[in-house]
């Protein structure tokens, strides 16, 4: 444990010397990066996505004036706001695969689906959850605002998909 503050000291534990304590930070501080490069789950995926709710609730705008910044990358609109959740969920430095061809059975939560609109051009959606023909999605830029739970069908995706990205 790494006190920072002396009102969190607590007289009964023992750090030792400085070079013991230095050595504990280190362990600890190593630690906290491994943990960090373990994939997490899809379950702890969608629960990371849904405390973002909060932060992003149900019909606060977000339009193309809103933007994210991944790396070189600037995501305007409906792909900011995908970029925005992939960091949140999975880390900014998590490994990223995109993938050209659809596949219903390699879809996973936190997955970002690349996809023509109705309107001919394209948008950005985040898979929040995967049923037996269709997917739950959160996505921003969706008549202007946030929106959470639409559902598309498999068949739908499928036949406006143009890529996916996913971070397992």
């Amino acid at each position: 444990r790494i006190i920072r503050d002396w009102d969190e000291y607590d007289e009964d534990e023992d750090l030792g010397d400085e070079e013991e304590f230095e050595e504990k930070e280190e362990v600890e501080e190593e630690t906290e990066e491994e943990e960090a490069d373990e994939p997490i789950s899809e379950e702890e995926a969608q629960e990371r996505i849904l405390e973002m709710e909060s932060d992003y609730p149900e019909g606060m705008d977000w339009t193309n004036d809103n933007y994210y910044q991944r790396g070189n990358y600037t995501g305007r609109g409906c792909i900011g706001f995908a970029y925005l959740v992939q960091d949140e969920v999975f880390g900014k430095d998590s490994k990223s695969e995109k993938y050209r061809d659809f596949d219903p059975d390699h879809l996973h939560i936190g997955d970002h689906i690349r996809l023509y609109n109705d309107e001919g051009s394209e948008h950005s959606v985040i898979i929040l959850d995967i049923f037996d023909d269709e997917v739950e999605l959160v996505e921003g830029n969706y008549n202007s605002s946030i929106h959470w739970g639409r559902t598309m069908s498999f068949d739908e995706m499928e036949s406006n998909f143009i890529y996916g990205e996913t971070r397992y």
